[in-house]
């Protein structure tokens, strides 16, 4: 966890209020019934494939973390329920023979946005409705000791 955080100055979407329990622990999960607010802290993998302009393209497994603040659900019935989503903090490592170790974490300019909602076409069979979610990431890469840059990417 680091200490005081910058303001970002490029916001994507709705602030989270910080002030949710903090997670640590886990929490139960009831299907069909919307969460409490609160700070989920979350291990995770991905592979990624970028291009590092005028040096090529790569694909990299990563490892690491993540922190996420959900917002109060806009309404009690899962089916109507929406919950905002800001990433709060990133550690995502990954390894590559040509660039060496690659660290991936939050660009502190902007703020990371999401929404958890129900889709424009439930998925049949799923329950009341199945969600899907969206997040706008913005990030910042290191690579041995020069940057990688920083984008920003919705999923």
């Amino acid at each position: 966890m680091t200490a005081a955080m910058q303001e970002p100055s490029i916001i994507y979407g709705p602030r989270v209020p910080q002030d949710v329990p903090n997670l640590y622990e886990g929490a139960t999960v009831t299907p069909w019934i919307t969460p409490d607010p609160g700070i989920d802290n979350l291990g995770i993998s991905s592979v990624g494939t970028f291009g590092v302009p005028g040096v090529g393209e790569y694909t990299v497994e990563f490892t690491g973390w993540v922190r996420v603040v959900r917002s109060e659900a806009t309404s009690g019935e899962w089916a109507d329920a929406e919950v905002y989503t800001n990433l709060i903090e990133m550690r995502m490592v990954g390894e590559s023979d040509e660039l060496g170790t690659i660290t991936v974490t939050l660009n502190p300019e902007c703020l990371s946005a999401g929404q958890i909602r129900s889709p424009f076409d439930p998925y049949a069979g799923e329950g009341p409705s199945a969600k899907a979610c969206r997040m706008a990431l913005a990030r910042s890469s290191t690579c041995r000791s020069w940057d990688c840059g920083s984008t920003t990417r919705s999923r």
